[in-house]
């Protein structure tokens, strides 16, 4: 300190004003400078006390070298630049960025279980608002997106969202999952279950046999479905069997996408075929307000099973007569006395396709089949179909 007084009275008695320097030509030193200099020089003044009086004299602005003071000038304006341009692309200073690490995401419902056609409302809060950034929220079922959006951020931190439950890809009962991010790596969830409403279990069911209303657990083909685990035949619809060359994949998928698992369904058993096929309940199925038999024939991807007709207690329904299930019967298996036989069969009678067959429909076991074998009753072909 003692040096910086000695060099800011040699400035006053000099009559240097502030900036004199400056002002100066860049090679003519003012006369007290080379005075100080030289008592630095004869060893009256240590280096440490020499330079911390230039030090003193030029962060207080008595001496001021201009490439310095302009390169200080411009560090100013980039500043003052880069913090237009961080708020008009929303980039967050340093300091917000290190609150961000530490910020928290909150998200929750209204309610935890939602019935079909009722108001969602999903809400949180952000602990450090990111300029204008949004919050993304998706909503899963079964690992499938239903809905994406982004909600805004009020200016306390809070948001919140509504939306309906109805709608095609809220056919089945499950949980939801949803989900919400905010910037890079902040993300939080909470989950809610969904109900659809019981359309099926409006319809009546008609005759004296089965009633049957639970959950769809499985969609085994296009033609058979299992509700609360069992299983349950379409009465006078067929479809073609799952096989090995892609055979019934469409059918089995247009059923998945009418009735999709989680559904609620009815099941209005056979009462003329209450005996079952191979543990099987044989019935008409409605679902999601469906008439899955019906819906199977309309679409072309199955066909009347009209070998059933005469035995079926539907045969007679408005959809089974349009199918041409009106009093026909087809060519019944074992009947040697026509010759619409199919030569893959010669153990006895079986008519070509349509329609196609499964074991289920036929008593015989164990019989030889030759090739191309349209009914696919061999489906490891050794030659011997419907094995037991």
């Amino acid at each position: 300190m003692k040096i910086a007084i000695i060099f800011t009275i040699a400035v006053l008695v000099t009559g240097v004003s502030i900036g004199s320097i400056s002002a100066q030509s860049n090679y003519e030193i003012p006369s007290w400078v080379k005075g100080i200099a030289g008592f630095w020089a004869d060893g009256n003044i240590t280096d440490e006390e020499f330079g911390e009086g230039l030090t003193f004299l030029i962060d207080s602005g008595i001496i001021q070298i201009p490439k310095i003071a302009e390169l200080e000038n411009r560090i100013t304006e980039l500043e003052n630049e880069n913090t237009e341009l961080r708020d008009k692309l929303s980039i967050p200073s340093q300091e917000e960025y290190l609150d961000y690490l530490e910020s928290t995401l909150t998200i929750s419902t209204d309610k935890k279980d939602y019935k079909e056609g009722e108001m969602i409302v999903i809400s949180g809060r952000v602990s450090v608002i990111i300029g204008t950034t949004p919050i993304t929220l998706q909503m899963f079922t079964d690992g499938n997106l239903v809905d994406i959006v982004q909600v805004g951020v009020s200016s306390s931190g809070s948001y919140s969202h509504r939306i309906i439950a109805e709608g095609p890809l809220w056919g089945k009962q499950s949980d939801y999952v949803v989900r919400v991010s905010y910037g890079v790596d902040t993300v939080a969830e909470t989950n809610f279950s969904y109900t659809p409403n019981p359309t099926a279990s409006t319809q009546d069911c008609s005759g004296t046999a089965r009633c049957i209303s639970g959950t769809v657990t499985k969609v085994i083909d296009g033609d058979t479905i299992k509700v609360d685990g069992q299983s349950i035949r379409f009465a006078l619809a067929s479809a073609p069997e799952l096989g090995s060359y892609g055979s019934g994949v469409k059918e089995t998928e247009f059923i998945q996408n009418i009735c999709p698992v989680g559904s609620t369904a009815l099941v209005d058993e056979d009462d003329k075929q209450t005996q079952g096929s191979y543990g099987r309940i044989i019935g008409v199925i409605y679902c999601n307000g469906l008439n899955l038999n019906s819906e199977l024939l309309d679409s072309g991807l199955g066909y009347m099973d009209f070998k059933f007709c005469d035995i079926s207690e539907f045969r007679n329904s408005d959809w089974a007569i349009k199918h041409g299930c009106d009093s026909k019967s087809d060519v019944s298996v074992g009947d040697s006395s026509t010759n619409n036989c199919d030569s893959s069969y010669p153990d006895f009678c079986i008519p070509p396709p349509p329609p196609d067959l499964d074991c289920g429909d036929i008593s015989q076991k164990n019989f030889t089949v030759l090739q191309p074998d349209p009914h696919r009753f061999d489906g490891d072909k050794d030659g011997i179909g419907c094995e037991s």
